[in-house]
């Protein structure tokens, strides 16, 4: 008689069984931010950062009138590892750098093609004389100082900013992925509500027995 009972348990333990798994399948889906779709668009994964290379080869040029200084170097693009060369004059991106925004940049093949003097090491004693910018460049060449007419101006970071496609992107698709973590939401509670409609059915039915 024993061994009966217990095999006639056995649908009521399988049916406990797959309704636990398919509860905790489903639970990452109905909690937590970073499990949603709109969570994982925009969190630091989803964007494109560009920031200076582990070498930026940095490179600093000013103008012949001593009125502005051009910085040039490597930026890294995260996405996808790829280097460009990157080139913005200093002056009219002096509150951009200030503020870690994106600087308004120049193309740096055009602007090589101008007549740039580049800018003397502070210190440097073989600097020509009457050179009144002077540049000190940190080790690792992230960032830099400018000495102009005898002001220290700085330490300025190069730049490190997101991509503006990677933002517009964001922006673009977020109405989309919203949308869909609600379908997601209600199918998660439509699947939970059978699952508990069904558990309570089976053990009404087996204390009926």
């Amino acid at each position: 008689m024993k061994r009966c009972a217990n095999q006639n348990d056995r649908p009521g333990v399988w049916r406990q069984f797959i309704a636990c798994f398919l509860a905790a399948s489903l639970a990452p889906l109905a909690t937590g931010c970073d499990s949603t779709m709109t969570g994982r668009l925009w969190d630091a994964g989803g964007v494109n950062r560009c920031l200076p290379a582990p070498t930026p080869n940095l490179k600093l040029y000013h103008t012949l009138d001593d009125k502005d200084v051009l910085v040039t170097y490597d930026e890294l693009r995260e996405k996808n590892d790829s280097i460009r060369r990157r080139a913005f004059f200093f002056k009219p991106n002096i509150r951009r750098l200030e503020d870690r925004k994106r600087p308004k940049f120049v193309n740096p093949d055009k602007v090589m093609k101008l007549k740039l003097v580049p800018v003397a090491r502070f210190g440097d004693t073989n600097a020509p004389t009457g050179e009144v910018v002077f540049a000190s460049i940190s080790g690792d060449s992230q960032d830099f100082t400018l000495v102009w007419f005898g002001d220290e101006l700085g330490p300025y970071a190069l730049p490190v900013y997101v991509d503006r496609g990677s933002e517009f992107r964001r922006v673009l698709l977020t109405p989309l992925t919203t949308t869909g973590d609600v379908i997601v939401g209600v199918v998660v509670a439509v699947v939970a509500g059978a699952i508990a409609g069904y558990s309570y059915a089976c053990s009404a039915a087996a204390n009926h027995r």
